[in-house]
């Protein structure tokens, strides 16, 4: 059978979660679906991660024809020089348009991507998947563009699916498709300093934004209490901060007690070296600050059999299955929103000799074999693709 040939518009210069995922799932799903990724040409110029990402998996890509970086500045580009902006925007519609005839499908993983392929969905007239990675609980009409651009949507999780579409109606009128993301695991080389700092103790390991609607002053706040309690217990953090919240990260470290016990590694790309030696993951977003459409960190955290803590934060109230309601539990939901609910969930790890910890344990390496192994992910986007071009 032919592959499915799919133009991935990939309007980004980072390499965050979404990216990964992107990546990874089109890595996964090769050589079935034949992925070309577009994406603008500042990546050519800025030493970020992306590009090479690209390169190293051998996927076909190509620049925007636009030397400039307005396509990525969004609402202050608009503000600020909207003729410019403008003009840009006209000309990535172009690129995506030329790019697209090339194509059987065309994906696009968040909002900007969908406005930069709306003269491809009209000219080239080519199928269209729009991939939900966040999720709005509130109504808005952006929602109500990309329904133009848009023949089906997919999503992380039922939950997520069902928290969207409450909030805008208009998206339940097109095919929508629940797939689980393919978190692919690496194994690394030797290490030996950071090896050896994991090797100090009990860790606590978090993945993700250093932010506050990441509910990291939670965390950090939470590791504080449990630490004057349990002196062994270590926090790594990987990712980097934001910029809003770098003075209060600074505070914390000339501050608290347990600074020297909290390690932020910056962005990591070893994940699973620190997840394999990890005690219990923490994935401590607040619900009333930011609703997750998975918490990739706690399928990573799984894949290894470790356990979770954290809210019921959008979809993660369906990604761990909470202590207390079956018996096939594979994490500690917290029902309030401090970082006292975090400390206690942490404690009752941290005190029990074990039984509970290996029970968790094994019923999230169990779920991450039933949910997210690569065959079954694999085959869900395969049957996605082919069904939006057939």
């Amino acid at each position: 059978m032919k592959p499915v040939r799919v133009l991935v518009v990939l309007n980004s210069i980072c390499l965050y979660g979404m990216e990964r995922t992107v990546l990874e799932v089109f890595d996964l799903v090769r050589p079935e679906i034949e992925p070309h990724f577009l994406i603008p040409r500042a990546n050519q110029r800025y030493d970020r991660l992306l590009l090479g990402a690209i390169q190293e998996r051998g996927f076909a890509y190509s620049f925007h024809s636009d030397d400039k970086d307005w396509p990525l500045l969004g609402a202050i580009a608009l503000r600020r020089q909207p003729g410019l902006f403008m003009e840009a925007l006209t000309r990535a519609n172009l690129d995506v348009l030329r790019a697209a005839r090339q194509a059987d499908a065309i994906y696009l993983p968040n909002i900007s991507a969908a406005y930069i392929a709306a003269a491809a969905r009209v000219g080239a007239r080519r199928p269209t998947l729009f991939h939900f990675h966040d999720i709005s609980n509130e109504p808005s009409m952006k929602y109500r563009l990309v329904d133009r651009v848009t023949d089906a949507y997919v999503h992380h999780t039922r939950t997520s699916y069902e928290i969207a579409a409450r909030a805008n109606p208009v998206i339940q009128a097109k095919v929508n498709h629940v797939a689980a993301v393919y978190n692919e695991y690496r194994a690394y080389a030797p290490d030996a300093a950071v090896d050896h700092q994991l090797r100090q103790g009990r860790n606590i390991v978090f993945a993700g934004q250093i932010a506050r609607h990441k509910g990291a002053d939670l965390l950090l706040q939470a590791f504080g209490q449990l630490h004057s309690r349990f002196p062994d217990a270590r926090l790594h953090i990987l990712g980097t901060a934001a910029p809003e919240f770098e003075n209060e990260l600074e505070q914390w470290r000339n501050t608290s007690s347990a600074a020297g016990a909290t390690h932020l590694w910056g962005y990591r790309e070893d994940v699973y070296r620190f997840l394999e030696a990890a005690f219990v993951y923490v994935h401590p977003t607040p619900p009333s600050r930011f609703l997750e459409s998975l918490g990739r960190g706690i399928v990573e955290a799984m894949a290894c059999g470790v356990p979770a803590v954290c809210f019921a934060s959008g979809a993660m109230a369906e990604t761990v299955v909470a202590e207390g309601t079956s018996a096939d539990a594979t994490g500690i939901v917290c029902l309030e929103e401090t970082p006292g609910a975090i400390a206690q969930a942490l404690e009752r790890l941290f005190s029990d000799d074990g039984t509970l910890r290996r029970r968790l344990s094994l019923h999230s390496r169990r779920r991450y074999d039933a949910e997210y192994c690569s065959a079954q992910v694999k085959q869900q986007w395969i049957d996605i693709f082919r069904g939006l071009t057939a």
